[in-house]
């Protein structure tokens, strides 16, 4: 980096990304959406801030750019994702309800705003982590989230603890996701860091 404030934007970035594990762990108990609303909403305040200082470092250094689109491995990943959005921006409009489409509801907070959101987040971790180890601490931090995660879904199997979605007849936990099912898919992608990790030696 040519000057200090530029070492400052670079820091913002990649420490801004090392807190979006952290994301999932949010519980808004005031808000229409418990589960859903906060989340979403922090994170594209989040990617939103990230997107102010990495745009400036993206314009001065070309080896802070995301990749070409090409159809090699791994820019196939990019140009999939790419084509994804040009996709689902074609649908958003030409769709039934294009506001919807756009904003989606306010319980999920999908649509095609939120994707926008996510394919940004990719783009500037792709651009920015160039280091193994950034990698590796990623995953280290959203198996951390997720261990976090686990052990309040197991409280929910009690009354004795004032927490969202305590019950003592409860089945199925749901964690700090709301739903057993994303809660499962969530588990899984960290059981799959865990076992990269353990795989490649750096447990």
């Amino acid at each position: 980096m040519d000057n200090k404030f530029d070492r400052f934007l670079h820091r913002v970035v990649r420490y801004g990304i090392f807190l979006i594990p952290f994301i999932p762990l949010l519980i808004f108990r005031n808000t229409f959406s418990v589960f859903n609303f906060g989340k979403v909403i922090v994170f594209r305040t989040l990617i939103e801030v990230l997107l102010v200082a990495y745009i400036p470092l993206a314009i001065k250094y070309p080896n802070l750019r995301p990749p070409r689109p090409n159809f090699k491995f791994p820019n196939i990943i990019f140009c999939a994702l790419l084509l994804f959005t040009v996709s689902m921006t074609i649908s958003t409009f030409l769709g039934v309800n294009y506001f919807k489409s756009f904003w989606g509801e306010w319980e999920r907070m999908g649509g095609l705003f939120s994707w926008v959101h996510y394919l940004a987040f990719f783009t500037i971790v792709i651009s920015v982590f160039k280091k193994r180890e950034d990698w590796l601490n990623l995953m280290w931090l959203s198996i951390f989230a997720a261990l976090v995660s686990a052990s309040y879904g197991f409280l929910q199997k009690s009354d004795s603890i004032d927490i969202v979605g305590a019950s003592s007849t409860r089945i199925r936990i749901f964690g700090t996701l709301g739903n057993p099912a994303s809660f499962a898919s969530y588990l899984i992608f960290n059981l799959f860091f865990t076992g990269y990790l353990f795989w490649h030696g750096s447990v």
